[in-house]
């Protein structure tokens, strides 16, 4: 298998199924994003060190 069919799979399967990598890779980093955010906020409002048993 050449370098030219590899791609043309490739583009068919982005045409028929859309490209799932892209969508992944936006999604991860979108709940990347989120929880860096969360955590952000809850280092600020959590209780100090040895609050826990």
């Amino acid at each position: 298998m050449d370098a030219d069919s590899t791609t043309s799979i490739y583009d068919q399967l982005i045409a028929e199924r859309g490209d799932v990598p892209a969508a992944v890779r936006k999604a991860a980093e979108t709940i990347q994003r989120e929880l860096d955010r969360d955590l952000e906020a809850f280092s600020r409002t959590a209780p100090a060190d040895g609050w826990f048993r």
